[in-house]
């Protein structure tokens, strides 16, 4: 039996991707399997990765053409056998008893999903100096030490400042993601925002085990250091679509202090944007224009208008929880009333007469 089932998405990684499939390949947990998609790579990547294939027959290889890190992880969820799901990010790599203390975990305590934290380690004194955010940014600091649902676990997170949506720190049943039906919205940077978010809604059974287990690279040129583009603005803006359409969908199953972090994230996702475009400048002038009349109509309105948005969204659930909070009252009252006592006298009755009556047969 397949118990891990590690997704590694790649694009021009020969020089860091060894070490990552070999981490994977060395684990104490012997019972995974390693799937490393390559997405249209013009370097050695398959090449080394083929090479350790060779090897280890539990690495497998597929070459797509380039269509970005959220098609690679779909690409990998539609292949894997495992009990349970993690991701990689090909300049990364896990320490070695990183899945046996995950998969423990996620079995003796039933888990849909389970969060857990990095180490940074940079590749020059330099870009330390330059990007001291990430020195501790994957460690969470908070209290998380009891076994709740997804939204519990979000709020809780939200509340320290400690939500990371980086899905790669994160640990999966697969069952739970295949009823759920999530996958990665395709084509935009930022993705792990939307996949984490419709996963902590939809977990039963969420844990936080505080332990450093994947070490996070920091180096130039990645998606977290360079310099942000009007790309960033975009796949925050897509990610705000996609949260506002879900809470629209689900406004009537969500508690109100779900609903209230949930608003928050938006905002903050809506900040983040209107940073990554003021930062782009001229550039990000022109990836505005270059949006159709539509799509820049509703990014002007989302991202720089809101927090309009955003009341609106607030006066639909308060009104939706009222009818709700009226509805439960109604149907509390009906079952007190003397017609809903008769109601269940009436189809007791005839049960209790059958059993009688095969009592006396016996």
């Amino acid at each position: 039996m397949i118990k891990v089932s590690v997704i590694i998405p790649m694009y021009n990684v020969e020089k860091y991707i060894g070490q990552c499939v070999e981490s994977v390949c060395g684990q104490t947990l012997r019972e995974l399997e390693v799937i490393c998609i390559d997405d249209g790579s013009n370097d050695a990547t398959a090449q080394v990765v083929e090479s350790l294939r060779e090897k280890d027959e539990r690495v497998s290889l597929v070459v797509q053409r380039n269509q970005g890190v959220s098609a690679s992880r779909n690409a990998g969820l539609k292949l894997a056998r495992g009990e349970y799901i993690s991701f990689l990010d090909s300049d990364d790599y896990l320490k070695e008893n990183a899945l046996e203390i995950l998969y423990a975990e996620a079995k003796e305590k039933e888990l849909d999903e389970l969060f857990y934290n990095a180490e940074s380690f940079y590749e020059s004194e330099e870009l330390k100096e330059k990007q001291k955010v990430y020195e501790d940014y994957y460690e969470r600091k908070g209290v998380y030490d009891k076994v709740c649902t997804g939204r519990e676990m979000f709020v809780a997170m939200h509340a320290n400042g400690e939500f990371k949506p980086s899905v790669c720190l994160q640990l999966w049943r697969r069952e739970f993601l295949e009823s759920c039906g999530v996958l990665f919205y395709e084509g935009i940077i930022h993705e792990d925002n939307l996949f984490t978010i419709e996963c902590m809604a939809e977990s039963q059974r969420t844990y936080f085990l505080n332990e450093h287990l994947y070490m996070r690279r920091v180096r130039e040129n990645s998606i977290m250091t360079k310099e942000k583009e009007f790309l960033n603005a975009y796949g925050y803006f897509k990610v705000i679509c996609e949260l506002i359409a879900y809470g629209e969908k689900k406004c009537l199953n969500m508690d109100k202090i779900f609903w209230k972090a949930y608003m928050k994230r938006l905002k903050i996702l809506s900040d983040m944007s209107v940073q990554c475009v003021r930062k782009s400048g001229e550039k990000g002038e022109r990836g505005m224009l270059s949006l159709d009349a539509g799509e820049q109509q509703l990014f002007y309105i989302i991202v720089l208008h809101g927090a309009e948005v955003r009341d609106r969204l607030e006066r639909r659930m308060e009104r939706i929880q009222k009818e709700k909070d009226k509805l439960d009252e109604e149907l509390r009252q009906l079952k007190q009333s003397r017609s809903y006592g008769i109601g269940k006298m009436v189809t007791w009755l005839p049960g209790k007469i059958k059993m009688l009556i095969r009592g006396r047969e016996d």
